[in-house]
């Protein structure tokens, strides 16, 4: 067997990056260059070209949507937290850490140590929101392994994760696989996506096998979403 160095840990990661073009007036652009826009015209496009296949054909179309989606703005979302309070993104006045992810989700879980480290450390200059596949008591039940600087909000509805459309709260739609992080600056513009993450255990790549410890898979994912933390948080 093989140890898998840190740096190679980052199981399931993707990550892509394209500034936007501008090709409309500032007007057209800001109404367009929204989050709900473009997942509104990706959803579209893709039905219309896949009918009832959409859904299966959506991996292949991922890095386009996080093309488009990168340099858009977040709309005006509006939330209700496993608490019942409201969150309203236009009330935060800093960046955000927002992440989709799932209590079923392996990668989801490994990372949770990763995001309570880092909502403490910079619970004063960034605000940490993540949107889960759950529901109900079952979200409740998965927001109690995160610290008190994380806002957890459940699904409204019980949504199929091989569904097309896998979260939707809020106005909020996620088509991306779990968990997916958005980085988002102070001016609500999405700055960076990255999907995936590390997990500990045996891992059987192209017939190697590899042993990743908790500690490996710790710091790759420390590692990851450090890395786009950076990017908001200058």
């Amino acid at each position: 067997m093989k140890i898998l160095p840190i740096k190679l840990c980052l199981l399931l990661l993707i990550v892509f990056g394209c500034a936007p073009t501008q090709d409309k007036t500032e007007i057209t652009e800001k109404l367009e260059r929204t989050y709900c826009h473009e997942i509104s015209v990706f959803v579209d496009e893709l039905e219309k070209k896949y009918g009832t296949a959409a859904k299966d054909s959506s991996w292949k179309q991922l890095e386009i949507l996080r093309t488009q989606l990168i340099g858009s703005k977040i709309d005006d979302f509006e939330f209700v937290d496993v608490n019942g309070d409201s969150i309203k993104t236009k009330n935060f006045d800093t960046p955000l850490f927002f992440e989709a992810t799932a209590s079923w989700c392996k990668p989801c879980v490994a990372s949770i140590p990763a995001i309570n480290q880092l909502s403490e450390t910079y619970k004063d200059s960034i605000k940490f929101i993540l949107i889960t596949h759950d529901t109900g008591e079952r979200a409740k039940t998965f927001a109690a392994n995160f610290n008190k600087n994380v806002i957890i909000i459940p699904s409204k509805n019980p949504v199929n994760p091989t569904d097309l459309v896998k979260i939707e709260a809020g106005g909020f739609k996620h088509l991306f696989p779990f968990p997916t992080t958005y980085f988002i600056n102070k001016d609500k513009t999405i700055v960076d996506i990255k999907t995936g993450g590390s997990v500990s255990g045996t891992h059987i790549i192209e017939n190697d096998t590899f042993i990743v410890s908790e500690k490996e898979a710790f710091e790759s994912n420390l590692a990851m979403l450090s890395e786009g933390i950076e990017q908001i948080a200058k």
